[in-house]
């Protein structure tokens, strides 16, 4: 069964849309299945780290911090360099604002490898079990959730842990506007490139900030 569904569009985003072809119906449709599918991805990733949190006992922000630094540990050994931001309180709001439209996420294939590696560490690995959860179906959500970028070349060294590059690569590469982190090395450098380095309290505040003057000038 179809139905029929009328929209009030600019017409500027109209012609643009027209001549990319993208108001065929089969070009709505899969669009619009694309977003569901993104929207159920993120609220099942969402519920996955609430249920982590709400593990008896639960794991504190040191404890998943332990994991990471353990892996990485476990990495530079064998001379890889990966990393993850792992950062539970508040990014939740982050992808509320991302399902919105308002910012997006990036990543690049190294990142959600060394997630998938930070994910098979023992405890979190057996807290995931615990929960019914599947590491495959988290890597999963979080593909659709992020774009997915090509990192840049960084010509040297940026931060004192070589693990950061790996993030500064990924926002160069993918020409983001900043980088948000619970990473007190990475947030000590403060910019790389003009691009600013903030914490999820921080980036959520400019954020505010810059929708509040924008509807001003309306």
């Amino acid at each position: 069964m179809n139905r029929t569904v009328t929209l009030v569009l600019p017409e500027e985003l109209v012609e643009r849309a027209e001549a990319a072809g993208l108001l065929t119906e089969s070009s709505v449709t899969r669009w619009l299945e694309v977003q569901l599918e993104q929207e159920a991805a993120r609220k099942r990733y969402l519920q996955t780290l609430d249920d982590l949190r709400s593990t008896e006992p639960p794991m504190t922000p040191e404890e998943i911090q332990a994991e990471i630094d353990a892996y990485r540990a476990d990495k530079r050994s064998r001379d890889t360099m990966c990393r993850l931001r792992y950062q539970h309180r508040h990014f939740r709001h982050v992808l509320a604002r991302r399902c919105s439209g308002q910012v997006k996420l990036l990543a690049t294939e190294g990142l959600i490898e060394e997630l998938r590696d930070v994910l098979t560490q023992h405890k979190l690995a057996r807290q995931i079990q615990a929960k019914g959860k599947s590491i495959e179906q988290i890597i999963h959500d979080h593909r659709l959730i992020v774009e997915i970028v090509k990192p840049a070349v960084l010509e040297t060294q940026v931060s004192a842990d070589p693990d950061d590059d790996e993030v500064i690569a990924c926002v160069v590469g993918g020409g983001a506007d900043c980088i948000v982190s619970g990473d007190n090395r990475l947030l000590s450098l403060g910019a790389y490139q003009a691009i600013p380095i903030y914490d999820v309290n921080h980036f959520l505040s400019v954020l505010d900030d810059t929708q509040r003057s924008a509807a001003n000038e309306l």
